[in-house]
């Protein structure tokens, strides 16, 4: 099984944006636990704790969430909602390591949420 860290967007300007990426976030672990892996998403469990709204709590966060990523064979960027300056940082971090980038869709999610998308 191998060990990956997963990447998706976390902050939001909305609490339906909010709900969103949390909804975003668990369809992502799931299609890695589906495909065999062990994810690791350090904004599902940082962002319980500290506020990401506050710079240095969230940088504290980012930094602690590089940490534990360092054990990771692959870094998975889920990229159906774009890729934000959070998710970069991650992605920038794993190429200094050398850890491999691989990027990908949830299956099946914008069917699922076209109308969410397209505000209907």
């Amino acid at each position: 099984m191998k060990r990956v860290v997963i990447e998706t967007p976390f902050a939001a300007t909305t609490e339906a944006e909010s709900k969103r990426n949390a909804a975003y976030l668990k369809a992502a672990m799931l299609d890695s636990i589906r495909l065999g892996e062990a994810p690791y998403a350090s904004h599902a469990i940082y962002a319980q704790f500290l506020d990401d709204t506050i710079a240095e709590e969230r940088s504290r966060g980012i930094m602690m969430g590089f940490v534990w990523g360092d054990m990771a064979e692959a870094t998975v960027v889920y990229v159906d909602l774009g890729i934000t300056k959070g998710m970069r940082a991650g992605v920038d971090y794993a190429h200094s390591k050398g850890r491999p980038v691989i990027y990908r869709e949830v299956p099946g999610w914008y069917e699922e949420n076209r109308q969410d998308l397209l505000g209907l």
